[in-house]
C-alpha cells in the first residue's frame, strides 16, 4: 500500500509539473500583432538587409514572410520576433526586430508565387483599402499612404532620399509587407 501511494504521488507531481510548463509556455507566446500592440507600434523592421532583390512572399497562414536576401531565400517567422522601439521617417516610431528566427529555404520551399497582376508600388485588399507607395514632394522621395473606402488618404511617413517598393499584402490581409533599400524588409499591420 505504501509503494502505491508513492506511485500515484509521483505520478500528480509529473502530471501537475507537464500542466504547469504547458501553461507558462503557451502564455508567453505573443504574436507579431502583439508585439506591436505592446509596444505601441504599427509596423517594423523584420530583417535588416541592403541585398533584398525580389518581392517578398507569405505563408498561406500569415505568420510568415519569405525574403530573397543576396540570392538566398530566408524564412523569418512574425511570431519568434523580439521587437524594440526606433525611429523611422519624419519621426515615427517602427520596431526594430532584436530577436529573430531566420532559416534558409530553398525557392521549392515557397507557399506560392507573386501573382501575375503584382503593382511593386500598390496593393488592395477585398475590402477596397488601397495602400501605396507615391512620389512624394522630395525629388527623390516617396510617401506611404493608406486610403479606406470613403475617406482621404492618409499619408503615413514620406522619405526623401530612399526607395521602398515591393508592397505585398498577406494572406488573411492584415499585414503588408514592404521592401526598403537602405533599411531591409518592414512589415505594418493594417
Amino acid at each position: 500500500m505504501n509503494s502505491m501511494k508513492k506511485y500515484i504521488i509521483g505520478v500528480v507531481i509529473v502530471l501537475v509539473s507537464i500542466l504547469v510548463t504547458v501553461h507558462s509556455v503557451g502564455r508567453n507566446v505573443l504574436t507579431f500583432s502583439h508585439e506591436l500592440e505592446k509596444r505601441g507600434l504599427e509596423e517594423a523592421v523584420v530583417f535588416s538587409s541592403q541585398a533584398l532583390d525580389e518581392a517578398p512572399q507569405w505563408s498561406p497562414d500569415s505568420n510568415v514572410v519569405y525574403v530573397h536576401d543576396a540570392g538566398v531565400w530566408k524564412r523569418i517567422d512574425l511570431n519568434k520576433l523580439r521587437l524594440a522601439a526606433g525611429t523611422w521617417k519624419d519621426g515615427a516610431l517602427i520596431g526594430i526586430a532584436s530577436k529573430s528566427n531566420v532559416e534558409e529555404v530553398s525557392r521549392e520551399g515557397l507557399p506560392f508565387q507573386i501573382a501575375d497582376n503584382f503593382d511593386p508600388r500598390t496593393a488592395v485588399t477585398s475590402g477596397g483599402m488601397v495602400i501605396q507607395l507615391l512620389s512624394s514632394e522630395h525629388m527623390f522621395g516617396l510617401a506611404l499612404t493608406i486610403s479606406r473606402p470613403g475617406e482621404p488618404a492618409e499619408k503615413l511617413w514620406e522619405s526623401d532620399l530612399e526607395n521602398c517598393y515591393n508592397l505585398v499584402l498577406s494572406p488573411n490581409e492584415k499585414y503588408v509587407a514592404y521592401q526598403c533599400e537602405l533599411t531591409g524588409l518592414i512589415v505594418r499591420k493594417l
